[in-house]
């Protein structure tokens, strides 16, 4: 099992630093990755979500277009070789 954790801390001012796992995180040894990167607050997620639509019609079906992408791709994968 993976598990990617993303967590805003701010370590002690000694640089210690913990963490609380989830508990579906097995007991036992572990590997462990951390990557250190500054903060960078982004947009909230509610001023992101929708935005595409106004790139679309408003009669724009996603679901509809996915299906006609797939139904396209399985035509060309499943062709037989003449």
């Amino acid at each position: 099992m993976v598990t990617t954790m993303t967590l805003r801390v701010e370590p002690s001012t000694d640089r210690t630093l913990y963490i609380t796992l989830p508990p579906e995180v097995p007991q036992g040894p572990l590997e462990v990755v951390v990557v250190i990167t500054p903060f960078q607050p982004g947009p909230p997620v509610s001023n992101i979500a929708g935005r595409w639509k106004d790139y679309f019609p408003p009669d724009f079906d996603i679901d509809s277009a996915l299906q006609e992408i797939r139904h396209e791709w399985e035509k060309e994968w499943t062709k037989t070789e003449t």
